[in-house]
């Protein structure tokens, strides 16, 4: 599936893919460092490794990276390769690598989650640069349901914000802020 959306500056598992540009008659330059999540510091060997990934990190729950060189699926922890893996078969869109969160997760009541009875995940990334006032940019997100998952957010948010994001569980709440979706 593909997210598009023109922004003028004022679930279940899904993998993701992301582009931001700045819009000209010139070129166009991407915003967001390692937009296909193929630089890394280090090879993820199983769920919850985001931070094998240059530039980005998880602001709530397990964000999951995925990547073609992650050792093959043994065990229940080791399940972040490309193609297979522990969610089912996707390649990535380009590249070697993708990231895999779930946008939204009702539990049913009853099984010890009462803080989490409305589950999500969520990541970040700083830009390269700063959006400026009264410019166009392009924001574009690829994302694709995971093969096990049975439905998928239609929901999905983006927030740009010139500090690194970050919330107190329990205080999120997406029409506090200024999200794109």
């Amino acid at each position: 599936m593909r997210f598009k959306k023109l922004i003028y500056l004022k679930s279940k598992p899904i993998f993701i893919g992301l582009l931001l540009f700045f819009k000209n008659n010139i070129a166009q330059v991407n915003l967001i460092p390692n937009p296909s999540f193929e630089n890394y510091k280090s090879i993820p060997t199983r769920l919850d490794e985001l931070d094998s990934c240059q530039n980005f990190y998880t602001v709530f729950g397990t964000v999951d990276y995925y990547n073609t060189f992650s050792p093959q699926n043994i065990g229940s922890n080791c399940g972040v390769r490309i193609p297979a893996n522990l969610l089912g078969f996707q390649f990535a869109r380009t590249g070697f690598a993708y990231i895999g969160m779930i946008s939204f997760r009702k539990f049913p009541s009853g099984l010890g989650y009462p803080i989490f009875s409305n589950y999500f995940e969520m990541f970040g990334v700083k830009l390269k640069s700063k959006l400026l006032a009264n410019h166009v940019y392009d924001f574009e997100m690829f994302y694709n349901q995971a093969n096990l998952s049975q439905s998928v957010n239609n929901q999905l948010s983006v927030y740009f914000s010139a500090n690194q994001y970050s919330i107190v569980t329990g205080a999120f709440s997406p029409t506090s802020q200024e999200w794109y979706n």
